[in-house]
């Protein structure tokens, strides 16, 4: 009996383990070359290999459903923020591998090989990646030195410890589940911070009612901390700062794809969602395209209101177009905007005293 038994559980063996297939465990703290990790090899904890030692970050491979666009990522696991994403412009699938070797870290394309992103060359070889409290994700070599880290190349976000320097900036994503960079930046310059669209700027830190400016020095660097957002400058004195509600444990301000500022911390309690402490710049009209083409925005308590001049009409899509369908933009301006055809003429129809609209043939 216990012959026949084994040998059923032998075949039993046999016959299905072949075909199961088994999710890695996640690492703590640190990962030592040679190392593999693909979403499909970490399925059972949606993509993440990696956490910080007490669990506050973890490294991930994942996607927004109902996207299928896949990206190395820095993640804060109470809130499941995305702190920092490597691979924005060029998305894995979900059995594309992350590559960490002694010699850098690399996100490939499983079918071709190919490189769809990758650390700069070291002079020193890598002995561990590691991912800190405070959700910076490193790369020592043997004496513990840093060779490259994820806060030096900050994607849309800023989380508290977090320095970024005159020169660098946020870039929004395009929208929530596509986190290809988008329109607006988010720069630090050495006399503000300021908000741009397509290189224009439409906002400054210092604008905001919140803001204070403490001194003319200029501006090294803009950090967050449990009590505010600050500019520093160069003796890490306080040139610019914003008060915020209290002291928090976590809290980020992201460049999000409308061109806002926000900065949120969790929920003080299960039954809260999680709290906005700032918006820059506040007022919805101040947003460069709240309103559709051809839109006036007018300010109102609770947001902006979006309307048309007048002989335009509002659109399903929220677009202004002229009543006359006669007057609407003809094809060449759709091809214009998309870069298709850049010898259009434009000009301007007038309906009324400071009232006009775009034409191109």
């Amino acid at each position: 009996m216990g012959c026949f038994s084994f040998s059923f559980l032998f075949f039993i063996c046999c016959v299905f383990l072949p075909s199961l297939t088994f999710s890695a465990s996640i690492s703590t703290h640190s990962i030592i070359p040679d190392f593999t990790a693909s979403h499909f090899q970490f399925k059972d904890t949606r993509g993440a290999f990696l956490r910080s030692q007490n669990g506050i970050f973890k490294a991930t491979i994942d996607a927004k459903p109902p996207s299928s666009k896949y990206y190395f990522s820095i993640v804060h696991s109470d809130t499941n923020v995305i702190i920092w994403s490597a691979n924005r412009n060029t998305p894995m699938s979900s059995s594309d591998k992350l590559l960490l070797t002694a010699n850098g870290l690399i996100v490939t394309n499983q079918q071709t090989g190919q490189a769809l992103w990758s650390t700069p060359q070291f002079n020193s070889h890598i002995s561990a990646m590691q991912l800190s409290e405070t959700g910076n994700l490193v790369l020592v070599d043997a004496g513990n030195n840093t060779l490259w880290e994820s806060f030096a190349l900050p994607t849309d976000t800023i989380v508290m410890g977090q320095r970024i320097p005159i020169g660098k900036s946020l870039q929004s994503v395009v929208t929530d589940e596509d986190m290809s960079v988008g329109d607006y930046r988010l720069e630090v310059t050495d006399r503000d911070v300021v908000l741009q669209w397509n290189k224009m700027n439409y906002w400054k830190l210092s604008m905001d009612p919140k803001a204070v400016r403490n001194s003319n020095k200029a501006v090294s660097l803009m950090v967050m901390n449990g009590t505010g957002l600050y500019l520093l400058a160069s003796d890490n004195s306080t040139v610019i700062q914003v008060a915020l509600n209290g002291s928090a444990s976590f809290r980020s301000g992201r460049l999000g794809p409308d061109g806002r500022f926000n900065i949120v911390r969790p929920p003080r309690s299960r039954s809260d969602k999680r709290e906005l402490e700032f918006a820059g710049p506040f007022e919805d009209c101040d947003l460069p395209l709240y309103c559709k083409e051809i839109g006036l925005c007018r300010r109102k308590p609770l947001g902006g209101i979006c309307s048309c001049l007048p002989e335009f009409s509002h659109q399903n899509n929220g677009d202004c177009m002229p009543v006359n369908s006669s007057l609407s933009l003809p094809s060449a301006c759709t091809a214009a905007r998309n870069g298709s055809q850049l010898n259009s003429s434009i000009s301007y129809l007038k309906f009324g005293p400071g009232e006009a609209a775009l034409s191109c043939s």
